[in-house]
């Protein structure tokens, strides 16, 4: 073999030897540029869903705010045409008052009369189903308030969330005040719809009078309801303390 030949010969090799070097180093940089890639994807997903969350909370806090400023706003503009804010302090005190029943309210409604059974009737009917029980008070309640009445009361006793109506011996105990028959109840809401409520078919009205119980309903435009008399105290029941995040 000529010198020129192997001259070639080892040229190649050193060639062939220097390119696989080459080839081999930039195969291990893309695999390890590849697996650094990899992380910095997981890593900006988990960047992204933190985003997201912390996107979702300034949205609930913007809100918040929105409705707070709308609230100061409208204090504002009170107070710049009236000089002060009495008058959107009143009616939430009022309306408080309302739903509280420490208030007297009107409007239109019913007002259902019971009275036990006399004379004939009586006889023929058994004594205890003759009369009216706390039972049957508490179910033609229940009908006034399932038919949308807003304020019931019971012989002029306002009837609250504390109220209580229990027999006790020949009367009836509400709010701790003893009432005996006739039983006059009244409820403010739509007449129609309360009235209809109470003479739906086999309802507590027609077991009443089958049983010979006068029960008058009579619907009227002016219900009048006295406020509640008796004291709300809540010994046991706090208020729950809201936190920044709405309480969550």
């Amino acid at each position: 073999m000529k010198k020129t030949d192997i001259g070639r010969q080892v040229a190649l090799t050193a060639v062939c030897l220097l390119l696989g070097f080459v080839v081999s180093l930039q195969l291990k940089s893309v695999t390890i540029n590849y697996a650094s890639s990899n992380t910095e994807v997981k890593r900006a997903e988990e960047l992204q869903k933190d985003l997201l969350k912390e996107k979702t909370k300034n949205e609930e806090l913007y809100s918040q705010l929105m409705q707070m400023k709308n609230e100061v706003e409208q204090y504002r503009k009170i107070s710049e045409e009236n000089g002060n804010v009495s008058q959107v302090l009143m009616e939430q005190v009022n309306m408080a008052e309302t739903l509280a029943g420490l208030s007297a309210v009107e409007g239109t409604g019913v007002v259902v009369t019971l009275k036990d059974a006399t004379g004939e009737q009586t006889a023929l009917q058994d004594a205890q189903n003759s009369i009216i029980h706390e039972g049957d008070l508490r179910t033609i309640i229940n009908e006034l308030l399932a038919s949308g009445a807003e304020v019931v009361s019971l012989n002029d006793e306002r009837l609250v969330s504390t109220s209580s109506i229990r027999c006790v011996g020949p009367t009836v105990m509400v709010n701790n005040t003893r009432i005996a028959p006739p039983f006059v109840i009244k409820a403010i809401g739509d007449s129609k719809t309360l009235e209809a409520g109470l003479l739906i078919k086999d309802g507590i009205v027609e077991v009443l009078k089958s049983y010979g119980i006068s029960v008058d309903i009579q619907i009227s435009d002016k219900v009048a309801i006295p406020a509640y008399k008796g004291a709300v105290t809540f010994k046991y029941a706090q208020k729950v303390k809201q936190t920044g995040n709405g309480g969550n």
